[in-house]
């Protein structure tokens, strides 16, 4: 590579023939107010790529845009964050300087300027640094990320790059990409998913027209053919410049021209040219080749540390006048990649090649590379210098580098030497899951099990193998790895404590053994555990407060507050993590929405780079946020979440997410769509047999019933979730928030004893755990309830404690919707006039959060009032100020005595407010007194 190097003008990759595609590519680069766009020029080896992606580089860099480039090689696809090292190639010191210090502590590690501290680096700490480095650039001017051969580019800088993509706003950022295909490829860094369709354009490039090879030959050969010989070099290489250019080489060898009956110098495969062109070296420039080829960033030291002074400064030389290599400053790469392809060294030199390479190249995880091609027999110093690139990548982020390492290093060691093997893979496994890849990370960890006999060692490759397989939605399977695991390890007390906590927790489907999990566990644990590692003892607690609050038995306030004390929020143990997410889970149902969100915003930022548990953060996040009404922000989080789930494999945790994302749509009235995200997780539930999730698509149902006014169908889809959480133990309605909902549908389905007892369990619910969501819908429901047995009293009791309740709890919908049931309560007690303000106050809410279907359902609520629309803000001031005096008490003498007018003009006011209001007496009036105020103002007159 030679990163931001090279991209001037050169007349030797001047743009021959390639009009239309140099004018796309010219249009995608322009700046404009639309935010990132893309541009993915495509073709067969040898068609030009690179010489358009230069050309518009370089117009590009003459106006002054920021170029982020690399131009990676085959030999450098592993080596993790090599590209990146040329993309940050130049960027100035200051913009560096200015990153927050762990993000610059990131680019640093990862860029080999720093030695990694502990724990290692997440994944996508590097991107977060990226992503930063790219918006400071554009502040000043439009940036172009550009990766040449982005095939080649190792997984680590890839994935970087798609963060960087997916999360741009309104920032001028081109992403150019040159990618080797003979058809149109799934666009490199996710960008048909980062970005819309209108802003990626796609560029094939196909073979050249005969006046464009005339062009371009004469150019950089001087060769000027006849058209017939033209034609047949058009037709020999299908009009790729490349292979025309390598004809036009030949034919200058063969004296330039081929007459009228003669053939061609051509073998039977035009890509046989190149390996003649190179077996035409000398041997010293073919060495030179060979080292070029096999380094990921070849140099003039290196190579001539690998063959000699001489040997390699003329065959340097030599490449280099033969156009096969280009050296700048130290950098050298090949002219063209098929020129290392062509080489055709043989398989034991180019073994012994890397051998003698390895000893060269500073590297942990460069020197690891070059010993596994350098033998493919089993080797402990080999399995060795692996390992210890893969600690190196693993230290830097880069997981998918690590896990190929990891298991390159199993594969290395000696056959029957188990006591390695398993770990390594282990190792490979525990990265894949962390890089996102459950599928193969369950595989590998499965290999690591089946190679260790029962016991302590087993046991702990079956816990962590448990993870992996909860991940993927096998719960029940999980919990009986953690079982098994704690079998194999009965003298070891703090594995069978994991294992119990595990166990807990990958028990959703069987609450009761959880249970039995959770107390086994609380028994173990010993006060010397506790001291030794306070957060083991931290996730014991709040795990055992969590499954006693979900199965009905309340709070327990002394282990909650035993587990606060020893919380560590910047722990990096399992324990400690574990032990944060289960006091934010319990805090997402007990405290204020508000807190609840900032904690897991925090841990959100905390995951960046461990793609499960962001996806998993962002979930919670989208639901909170369909709590607090902002429903444009959950709709961006589901969907973040729903594509980190998908591409990680983490189906069941999917599932979760499809729930959260149908909430969302059903309260945004896109039923139809929430109701197929509905259909979906129920589907994905049924694969796993979980009735945790089942039920949570069974509530999105009910409510899409709701909003449909179905009440027959909502009472079939919630009574289904109702029977299921009761069947597996679940007695709190706090994460399955649809008790409310079912009480609305039976009672509208006329059967009031059973919806009796469904109150009568609420209120049985508040009796132990009383947090305020609960209290506000349960008061709400009990209204409900009694308006339909005709106690219209008890229900405005109940309507106004529910919400006293609303007033302190920030989740509008809920309140806005309880207002519509005060308001129809209201109109049923003649109160029309308060009925009209409630309602109108609901009404507004749903309209503010956009939920037409429950505006309009205010809407219709208003109009069966049968009033004229109207408010106090449609009179005018003179008519305001007479109805705050009326309103006050006083009498249409004592208006115009405190006003000085007389008493006609008071009553023509009179007459006008009614009208505009809609009622027809001073007692109506007064229900307004909220709204005018009642306070007599003699001083004000009546004047305009």
């Amino acid at each position: 590579m030679n990163g931001n190097r090279g991209n001037g003008r050169d007349a030797a990759y001047r743009v021959v023939g390639r009009d239309r595609q140099l004018a796309e590519l010219r249009a995608v680069l322009e700046p404009g107010d639309r935010g990132p766009t893309a541009c993915v020029v495509y073709g067969p080896a040898g068609i030009g790529k690179t010489t358009l992606w230069r050309e518009g580089l370089a117009e590009v860099s003459d106006r002054g845009y920021r170029l982020l480039t690399c131009r990676p090689a085959e030999s450098e696809a592993g080596l993790s964050f090599a590209g990146l090292r040329d993309l940050l190639d130049g960027v100035p010191e200051e913009v560096l300087a200015g990153l927050h210090e762990p993000q610059r502590h990131a680019i640093e590690v990862a860029l080999l300027r720093r030695d990694p501290d502990e724990p290692p680096l997440k994944p996508l700490a590097v991107a977060v640094a990226l992503l930063r480095i790219v918006r400071a650039l554009a502040v000043d001017a439009p940036v172009v990320l550009a990766a040449d051969d982005a095939q080649w580019l190792d997984p680590a800088t890839s994935q970087a790059i798609e963060y960087v993509a997916r999360r741009l706003g309104p920032e001028p950022v081109c992403l150019l990409a040159t990618v080797r295909s003979d058809r149109e490829p799934v666009s490199p860094f996710g960008l048909a998913q980062a970005l819309p369709p209108d802003r990626i354009i796609r560029i094939g490039l196909g073979g050249l027209s005969l006046g464009a090879l005339h062009s371009l030959i004469h150019t950089r050969t001087d060769l000027t053919l006849s058209r017939p010989v033209l034609r047949r070099v058009e037709q020999a290489s299908g009009g790729n410049p490349f292979f025309a250019l390598e004809i036009a080489h030949a034919l200058v060898q063969s004296g330039g021209q081929a007459g009228a009956g003669e053939p061609l110098p051509l073998p039977d495969k035009v890509s046989d040219l190149l390996v003649g062109r190179i077996q035409r070296l000398p041997a010293e420039a073919r060495e030179v080749l060979d080292v070029v080829a096999a380094l990921a960033r070849p140099t003039v030291d290196l190579v001539v540390a690998a063959l000699g002074e001489q040997v390699g400064l003329d065959g340097l030389d030599r490449a280099e006048r033969d156009g096969v290599v280009e050296v700048d400053g130290n950098q050298v790469r090949l002219v063209h990649p098929l020129f290392g392809a062509a080489a055709r060294t043989s398989q034991v030199s180019l073994r012994r090649l890397h051998a003698r390479l390895a000893d060269l190249v500073d590297n942990a995880e460069e020197r690891a590379w070059h010993l596994a091609l350098s033998s493919e027999n089993r080797d402990e110093q080999v399995a060795d210098a692996l390992e210890a690139g893969a600690a190196e990548a693993q230290s830097r982020g880069a997981l998918t580098s690590a896990a190929q390492l990891w298991e390159l290093a199993a594969l290395r060691t000696l056959a029957g030497d188990t006591t390695r093997y398993a770990p390594r893979m282990a190792a490979a496994g525990r990265a894949l899951f962390r890089a996102g890849d459950t599928r193969r990370a369950w595989s590998l960890l499965d290999k690591a099990a089946s190679q260790l006999p029962a016991g302590p060692d087993h046991a702990r490759v079956l816990l962590e193998l448990s993870h992996v397989v909860f991940h993927e939605g096998a719960t029940q399977q999980a919990v009986g790895l953690c079982k098994q695991a704690s079998a194999e390890a009965p003298e070891s007390r703090l594995m069978q404590i994991e294992a119990g906590l595990r166990q807990t927790w990958y028990g959703t489907h069987d609450l009761a053994d959880e249970q039995r999990a959770i107390k086994a566990t609380l028994q173990l644990l010993t006060d010397e555990d506790a001291d030794a590692d306070p957060d083991l003892a931290a996730c014991v607690w709040l795990t055992a407060v969590d499954v006693s609050f979900f199965t009905g038995q309340g709070i327990d306030r002394d282990l909650l507050e035993r587990g606060r004390k020893v919380l560590n929020p910047g722990s990096t143990s399992w324990a400690g993590t574990w032990a944060m997410m289960t006091w934010r889970s319990l805090a997402k149902h007990l405290a204020d929405p508000v807190d609840a969100r900032a904690g897991y915003a925090d841990e959100f930022a905390a995951n960046v780079g461990d793609e499960v548990a962001t996806g998993t953060s962002l979930m919670h996040l989208a639901e909170i946020d369909c709590w607090l009404g902002d429903w444009q922000r959950a709709s961006h989080e589901a969907r973040q979440s729903m594509e980190i789930m998908q591409q990680s494999g983490s189906r069941r945790w999917r599932g979760f997410v499809l729930y959260a994302h149908g909430l969302i749509l059903a309260h945004l009235g896109e039923l139809d769509a929430a109701q197929a995200a509905a259909d979906e997780g129920l589907t994905l539930a049924s694969e796993f047999d979980d009735p945790w999730v089942t039920a949570l698509h069974l509530v999105v149902l009910g409510f899409v019933a709701i909003c449909r006014d179905d009440a027959s169908e909502a009472d079939r889809q919630l009574s289904r979730a109702d029977e299921i959480m009761q069947a597996a133990g679940v007695g709190e309605p706090a994460r399955h928030r649809f008790h409310g909902d079912q009480v609305e549908a039976v009672v509208a389905s006329g059967d009031l004893d059973r919806a009796a007892g469904l109150v009568d369990r609420l209120e049985r619910r508040v009796a132990i755990a009383p947090y305020p969501w609960l209290v506000a819908v349960t008061a709400r429901s009990g209204a409900i309830l009694a308006m339909a047995q005709g106690d219209l009293d008890a229900a405005s009791v109940a309507f106004g404690k529910a919400l006293a309740v609303h007033a302190t709890l920030p989740m509008p919908f809920e309140r806005a919707r309880t207002l519509l049931w005060q308001g129809r309560l209201l109109r049923r007690r003649k109160e029309k006039l308060q009925a009209r303000v409630v309602l109108a106050d609901a009404e507004k809410i749903f309209a503010d959060l956009g939920a037409p279907v429950w505006a309009e359902r205010a809407a219709a609520e208003l109009r069966r009032l049968g009033l004229q629309r109207g408010s106090v803000g449609e009179l005018t001031p003179t008519e305001e100020r007479v109805a705050r005096l009326v309103a006050g008490g006083l009498t249409n003498k004592e208006v115009a005595a405190a006003a000085f007018v007389t008493v006609k003009t008071v009553e023509a006011n009179l007459s006008r407010i009614y009208r505009k209001l809609g009622i027809h007496s001073r007692r109506e009036l007064m229900t307004y007194a909220p709204l005018v105020g009642t306070t007599p103002d003699a001083s004000a007159g009546l004047s305009p």
